[in-house]
């Protein structure tokens, strides 16, 4: 029902709750109304009588601190949000709350003391009889209020079984709000939020449908979260400050809004959020830290650019500044400290032990991310539990060891960074390792070698196995006593980075599955490159297609 000739704009949400699907699907329709970001504001007086509409009595984590109609309305409005409130979770009709894919994202800003007046952006129960009405939006560009008819019997979720002959709070709201945001009612098939009847008990009606997301595009555009507009992926209480991290931030001048901790008053400034103004991002604009303020409260956290457009704000993450920190990673040990370039198994392994690491991310070597080792010899890293992580250290790539000394290592926790050096001594012992004793030759093999600065390494390969010695000048394990038998396959010139690596690519001509000896042969720069010569290991490969 359109009660326009009373407040303009104004709607109501239908004239029954039974669904109804119109005759036509001409889609969506617009009031001529839009809210600025100043207007993003929601607040809730939870004023409902009827006890099913405050029976949901737990606290989820995308949603701190409240809980019942209000935590029923905070979820509505959030749909409309450009992107996931949080990790979107939080209801079980939809996989993810926050839908709407626009550029204008709502801000929850707690609890208000009074209904408020049009204007207020106030949601709030109605103590009067609205006939076949559910409940109406008034107000449009400069403001709101949305007010819930107490004739029904209005529950508040969060479960889609709401019990009969009870209207659902949440898909209420939801349709109500997309009034507020300047859309009309929708004729589209498919049962859309914005349809001008009630979707059965209203359950239905927390989902935006396509329709709806297109309708919402139309007043505020796209969100550019690629480009533009703020994008927040975590948020970490340090405790007294706030770590923000994300995409998009401006370098200097970001406003940080928080959902207050105590209700303001119903007018005036009172439903404004409280804000941090003149802050900084670091990192290449994706880390914004500001001391939470005193009168901050469990809800919302959303981020404002410094500019005045649509895309100036970001959706909104759930905060709760009185949530235990996590904690600071703290490294009590490191083993072993010191380590050689290679070893006969490959790349050295340190594991750091201490505490606080079971949410790490982005370790660094030599000032380079270190990846999940799919490339060979290019280091790896796991976390074991909450007080180990494994590192098998990166050889070649962006960050490999090229030089003796001390390599620093760090990793990102919310509770702060971890940080820790490795030594890198020199080789004593000439070292050969390959990347895996099974090797396809359509992908080549990948062997890497360690001497001493200056030493000269010829790697050897033979397919006979067993010892080719000659006294005082070479031993060899490899070639069953024959030169003959052994082929150099190339010759490195070591260098002050210890090592040198081979790569063959895809390799024709042999067969699949024979065992091939690989060996270096050191000609040692501490005698002068003169007999007797070292050797590194054997390392066996066998070949496969």
């Amino acid at each position: 029902m359109k009660i326009r000739n009373l407040f303009l704009p104004s709607i109501a949400l239908g004239a029954t709750f039974l669904m109804m699907t119109p005759a036509e699907s001409t889609g969506f329709s617009v009031l001529g109304h839009s809210l600025s970001p100043t207007q993003a504001d929601f607040r809730v007086f939870n004023n409902f009588l009827d006890s099913q509409a405050n029976n949901n009595t737990t606290i989820t984590t995308n949603y701190p601190g409240y809980s019942g109609a209000t935590l029923a309305i905070w979820k509505a409005v959030a749909e409309w949000s450009s992107g996931p409130h949080g990790t979107g979770a939080g209801d079980p009709h939809q996989a993810v709350i926050g839908s709407g894919g626009s550029s204008f994202d709502p801000i929850f800003n707690g609890e208000a003391t009074g209904t408020g007046v049009i204007g207020n952006n106030i949601l709030s129960s109605l103590n009067q009889n609205g006939g076949g009405t559910l409940a109406f939006m008034q107000g449009g560009s400069s403001g709101w209020w949305i007010r819930f008819y107490e004739n029904w019997n209005w529950a508040d979720g969060p479960g889609v079984a709401i019990g009969g002959g009870t209207i659902d709070i949440q898909g209420t709201a939801c349709h109500e709000y997309g009034h507020s945001l300047g859309l009309n009612h929708s004729t589209a098939g498919g049962a859309p939020t914005m349809s001008a009847f009630s979707n059965g008990n209203g359950v239905v009606d927390r989902s935006l449908s396509a329709d709806d997301i297109a309708g919402i595009k139309s007043i505020y555009g796209v969100a550019n979260n690629s480009g533009t507009k703020p994008v927040i992926s975590q948020v970490i209480n340090l405790g007294g400050q706030v770590k923000i991290i994300g995409t998009n931030f401006t370098l200097n001048n970001n406003q940080v809004w928080f959902t207050r901790l105590t209700p303001g008053t119903t007018g005036g400034t009172g439903g404004n959020p409280i804000k941090v103004t003149g802050a900084s991002s670091t990192n290449g604009n994706t880390e914004i830290v500001v001391n939470i303020p005193a009168t901050a409260g469990p809800g919302d956290i959303q981020v404002k650019r410094n500019s005045a457009n649509q895309e100036s704000t970001s959706a909104c993450f759930p905060f709760d500044p009185f949530s235990v920190p996590p904690p600071i990673p703290m490294i009590t040990n490191v083993s072993p400290a010191s380590v050689p370039p290679l070893t006969p198994t490959g790349t050295p392994t340190v594991v750091l032990t201490g505490s606080g690491f079971a949410a790490a991310s982005n370790l660094v070597v030599n000032s380079v991310v270190v990846g999940n080792g799919a490339t060979p010899f290019t280091g790896s890293w796991t976390i074991d539990n909450d007080n180990q992580i494994t590192i098998e250290m990166p050889l070649t790539g962006s960050a490999a060891i090229v030089a003796v000394g001390p390599v620093d290592i760090t990793f990102d926790t919310p509770g702060g960074q971890g940080a820790a050096q490795v030594e890198i001594i020199p080789v004593v012992d000439a070292a050969l390792a390959a990347e895996n004793t099974l090797v396809s030759l359509a992908t080549g093999l990948n062997v890497a070698c360690s001497a001493q600065d200056t030493d000269i390494v010829l790697l050897e390969v033979s397919a006979v196995d067993g010892p080719t010695i000659f006294p005082g000048i070479l031993d060899l394990e490899i070639g069953g006593g024959d030169l003959a038998n052994i082929f150099k396959v190339k010759r490195w010139n070591i260098g002050p980075k210890l090592w040198r690596r081979f790569e063959t690519g895809p390799v024709t001509g042999l067969p699949f599955g024979i065992d091939l000896y690989f060996e270096g042969l050191v000609i040692p720069a501490s005698t002068g490159h003169s007999t007797p010569y070292e050797s590194t290991n054997k390392v066996t490969i066998t070949t496969a297609p």
